[in-house]
């Protein structure tokens, strides 16, 4: 589930599952706003993820590529960091704590 940020420069808040189940629709919308200018992600409020999780931060960094712009991530969950690290793609994920 995602929340619309007040400004664009302003992390965009990620919520609820980011799972195989929710990924095409967050995938979706969390693309545009990438495209809009969106370079951070905030995970703060994200209750659990998958392998679909990294799956996605990765497409996000592939569009963020794209575009030409830097795209970073707060907050990410354990969960996640063990999953990239198990993958081998921890270091294809900009993450700020």
């Amino acid at each position: 589930m995602l929340s619309s940020p007040k400004a664009e420069l302003s992390p965009w808040p990620l919520k609820g599952n980011v799972t195989f189940y929710e990924a095409a629709k967050i995938e979706r919308e969390i693309s545009q706003a990438v495209q809009r200018g969106v370079v951070c992600f905030d995970w703060q409020a994200v209750e659990k993820v998958d392998s679909a999780a990294v799956a996605l931060a990765l497409q996000l960094q592939r569009i963020a590529a794209a575009n030409h712009v830097e795209l970073s991530h707060l907050h990410l969950p354990q969960a996640f960091l063990d999953l990239a690290d198990l993958y081998g793609v921890s270091d294809l994920v900009t993450s700020v704590q």
